[in-house]
């Protein structure tokens, strides 16, 4: 028994003498580090700790990652937080936790948000009507943003640009949303026929912003159409429609604000305005006989003499000469001329810039039996100096003559319709047959390859036997190439309005049609109405010019003697 008792008095001994287990602790060593705030961008900071105890780290989100992720005790212990870049539009919060037994520290870490000012591509451009109203844009934001104008522009205006200022358009006032808020843009009526206006409106907060552009058109112009005798007075005259001598084709073109209209008998050519069509005098033409007028692609008038037939001596007659003017006070000059021969100057072709570079042409009527060829003279003209003159056949194969096998699909007295894609010849271009009612291409070959049936395609195809193409112009405008085919009526269709086609060709295999339009017909009563019929077949004439919103179309029918003018909007 007393052993026993000795036994439980050493233990007793040795358990007094044990040291207690210590409490464990767990401390940053900077309290500040117990708050993080970052920004958007993200980054790494390194926090400070001492523990007594083995210990582990970890974070709440996936957006924050810590290392090392454990560790045993010990003083200044580091701990690496890394948040990553925060690519949403809203702030975010997260937490770091240190654990060592019981023993937690948390790190509270906030991120703030990407800024946000979103708008939909499709509101970025923006277009409106003359008579104004209100362009809803709506903006995706979690900031503060702010309407400004950056500049804009009025065609009617002489400054290019009002910088910073715009009387036409009300802006919203600023804004934050934190969600899509349709911000109105109020815009004011525009009455400047054929003209446009454009503002570009910022979006803009701080370190972001969208342009908005906003394009207004003004209102179209009415189509203007007078009478060829009120333009012509008593100079109108009925030819003799039985002789070569005396037969003319009244023609059209432009030239700075007026419209030139030629009456194809020598005298000289009338000026109208440009927007109402009323008759401003006559063009100068330094007693020159202008037969036939054109326009070139920069604007300059071309006119031609003509040589004629004298049927008592079987001779043509007369020399034929073209001369440009580049304003309509300016002298004419003398581009390039022949000898008689042939009928020539019936339709006067021309593309590019006669005072620089561009190709000249005149198609020979081809009459059957009496010219004898399919020919067109040519010019090309190189840094305003004409070249020697050359001839182009264009390979009529496929065609049905008339008459004679291998002419121009022509009636007597009527060229057919010739335009060229470009200035180069090489490029080919367009041609039509007075008795043929087909839109053909020239290759490069120049060989015809029919690509438009017109009447197939038209809205008023009656007496298609009747009708043929025997007119044309063509304007490149903003890389495209715009076509005007104009309609005639063969021997005596008289009374039916000529039709003029508008096709985008700048794919020549497959031109596609913009308008077909009807001139107006029957404008002059009774036997008026053939005072300008002065050929066995009637013909129509046409020109084309680049307007502030589109294409201008101005076109001349024979026949019923009427002039008009109206837009094509792109």
């Amino acid at each position: 028994m007393k052993k026993f008792f000795a036994i439980f008095a050493v233990a007793a001994m040795l358990f007094a003498c044990e040291e207690p287990v210590p409490e464990t602790t767990l401390s940053l060593d900077n309290e500040a580090d117990a708050t993080m705030t970052l920004s958007t961008e993200g980054g790494q900071k390194t926090v400070a700790f001492t523990t007594n105890a083995a210990w582990t780290a970890a974070a709440d989100a996936a957006w924050i990652t810590v290392a090392p992720a454990s560790g045993v005790a010990g003083t200044a212990l580091e701990l690496t937080i890394t948040v990553a870049a925060n690519e949403t539009y809203d702030n975010r919060a997260g937490k770091v936790t240190i654990t060592a037994d019981d023993k937690v520290a948390e790190i509270a870490i906030a991120q703030l948000q990407t800024d946000g000012l979103l708008i939909d591509e499709a509101y970025l451009n923006q277009e409106i009507g003359a008579e104004g109203g209100n362009i809803v844009v709506p903006v995706s934001a979690n900031v503060d943003y702010e309407f400004s104008v950056a500049y804009s522009f009025d065609a009617t205006l002489n400054e290019e640009e009002v910088e910073g200022e715009c009387s036409w358009i009300t802006l919203p006032g600023a804004t934050r949303a934190l969600e899509t808020v349709e911000n109105t843009i109020v815009v004011a009526p525009y009455t400047a026929a054929d003209q446009l206006r454009y503002a570009v409106v910022l979006v803009s907060a701080e370190g972001v912003e969208h342009e908005v552009v906003i394009t207004q058109y003004g209102p179209k112009s009415e189509i203007w159409a007078i009478n060829l005798c009120d333009v012509f007075g008593d100079r109108v005259t009925t030819h003799n429609i039985a002789a070569a001598t005396v037969n003319s084709m009244v023609s059209i073109a432009v030239l700075g604000e007026q419209v030139v209209v030629c009456s194809g008998d020598g005298r000289a050519p009338i000026l109208l305005n440009k927007k109402t069509g009323a008759v401003e005098g006559e063009l100068n033409t330094g007693g020159i006989e202008a037969k036939y007028v054109k326009n070139d692609d920069a604007g300059n008038l071309l006119f031609c003499t003509r040589t004629a037939y004298d049927p008592t001596t079987y001779y043509w007659t007369g020399d034929f000469d073209v001369y440009y003017m580049t304003s309509a006070t300016a002298e004419p000059v003398k581009l390039c001329g022949s000898p008689a021969r042939g009928p020539l100057g019936w339709q006067l072709v021309v593309r590019g810039d006669v005072t620089d570079d561009a190709i000249v042409a005149a198609p020979w009527e081809g009459i059957p039996g009496v010219t004898g060829d399919n020919m067109v003279l040519c010019w090309q003209i190189t840094d305003g100096v004409a070249g020697e003159e050359f001839t182009l056949t264009i390979n009529c194969d496929g065609l049905v003559s008339w008459g004679m096998a291998g002419y121009w699909e022509t009636a007597p007295n009527n060229a057919p319709a010739l335009a060229f894609h470009s200035a180069n010849i090489n490029d080919g271009g367009y041609f039509a047959a007075y008795f043929q009612n087909a839109l053909y291409a020239l290759n490069e070959n120049l060989q015809t390859v029919m690509i438009f049936d017109c009447w197939a395609n038209s809205s008023w195809a009656d007496g298609a036997w009747a009708m043929g193409l025997n007119s044309m112009d063509a304007r490149t405008i903003g890389g495209k190439t715009y076509l005007a085919v104009g309609s005639g009526h063969f021997f005596n269709e008289y009374s039916n309005g000529s039709h003029v086609f508008v096709l985008d060709v700048t794919n020549s295999a497959a031109p596609v049609l913009i308008k077909d339009h009807v001139l107006h017909n029957n404008m002059m009563i009774d036997a008026e109405a053939w005072l300008f019929a002065s050929s066995v077949n009637a013909t129509s004439n046409v020109v084309l010019e680049e307007g502030a919103n589109g294409l201008i179309l101005y076109a001349i029918e024979n026949n019923n003697g009427t002039i008009e003018a109206q837009n094509i909007f792109f």
